[in-house]
């Protein structure tokens, strides 16, 4: 897998998330974040209620 294989399917994924948003579906959050090692760039689709603190 090529480099910009990996770029097109991160935007892909940020694309689907402003699709939802735009159909509605606004309290879903994109978490991105770098890997322990330094190594990899990953993100994951959460919940806007996980994220509020108590």
């Amino acid at each position: 897998m090529t480099e910009a294989d990996i770029h097109s399917r991160f935007v892909r994924y940020y694309e689907t998330v402003a699709e939802l948003h735009r159909m509605g579906y606004e309290l879903f959050r994109v978490c991105p974040y770098i890997s322990p090692n330094g190594m990899c760039y990953r993100c994951w689709l959460t919940i806007k209620k996980i994220l509020i603190n108590k």
